[in-house]
């Protein structure tokens, strides 16, 4: 491996194992780590977007900045209920079109350039197509808005039980193209693409390195049944060809540490997940 462009400034740490501890605790814990980059996951407890008033996003904002750090990416729940950009229910799909928006001002306030989320899913006895229809109206309205305020929304691809509304590279390319917004771009995931199966290869030539804005880097088993998003070295997934592959692209973006079932020891797993690609990624 012979990286040239990627650089240790492009690695994010993350909250995502934190999702049983403060705020304050989880701020403590990635300054400790050393690695200014962080991606939020908005989620109770440490920030709830149903409940967040705008004096909760400037306290949150100064602790941030208090701390040392900068957040790169607000990354909403929105594949669980009561979230659904693609709900049959106008009423679900308004206030999750609501909700979003303060995600948005949430990644303004933390001087944050991206968000990162699902588009929704459908019903799992009604027509995909209908639901691409209402997912790809509540992006455009959510693309336009985000622009407008600086930021960018990156979508990610998945395979669930239900039936999301993006299960490949080529569909978020599609939807992109349709949305057709500065304001909307597209992600991938390391261990997510195994489940499609799609490679790095088939992420950056169907979406567009010009659209890939963001990466969850992690290892997993490399089985297409495990979602396991595990430590970095710890897995069987081939990071440094992956790495390679960005590399040769000149991926610009962050690679976000998005590990999961860490919630024990959540600041050892991601020192150890810091440190992997800090070995592996230039300075």
């Amino acid at each position: 491996m012979s990286l040239t462009h990627l650089k240790q400034s492009q690695i994010a740490t993350s909250t995502f194992p934190y999702c049983r501890y403060s705020l304050d605790y989880t701020l403590d814990s990635l300054e400790r780590i050393g690695c200014e980059h962080f991606e939020f996951q908005a989620v109770e407890p440490l920030l709830s977007l149903e409940d967040v008033s705008e004096a909760d996003i400037r306290v949150t904002a100064k602790k941030i900045a208090d701390h040392h750090l900068k957040c790169i990416c607000v990354t909403p729940d929105v594949m669980n209920y009561p979230i659904n950009l693609a709900s049959s229910n106008e009423m679900c799909r308004r206030r999750s079109i609501g909700i979003l928006k303060r995600a948005v001002n949430c990644a303004e306030a933390f001087h944050a350039p991206f968000i990162q989320m699902h588009v929704g899913y459908s019903l799992i006895d009604e027509p995909a197509a209908e639901a691409w229809e209402r997912a790809a109206e509540s992006m455009r309205e959510l693309a336009g808005y985000a622009a407008a305020h600086g930021i960018v929304i990156t979508s990610e691809y998945s395979v669930f039980t239900w039936k999301s509304v993006l299960q490949s590279s080529k569909a978020l390319r599609k939807l992109i193209d349709e949305v057709d917004s500065p304001g909307y771009k597209g992600m991938t995931d390391t261990v997510v693409m195994v489940k499609i199966p799609e490679t790095i290869e088939d992420s950056v030539n169907n979406i567009g390195i010009q659209n890939l804005r963001h990466v969850h880097f992690t290892d997993g088993l490399g089985d297409a049944t495990s979602s396991l998003h595990m430590v970095p070295g710890e897995g069987r997934l081939p990071l440094d060809h992956i790495l390679q592959v960005l590399d040769d692209a000149k991926y610009d973006g962050y690679l976000s540490l998005e590990l999961q079932g860490a919630d024990e020891a959540p600041e050892e797993a991601m020192r150890k997940g810091y440190k992997w690609m800090c070995g592996h990624i230039p300075g």
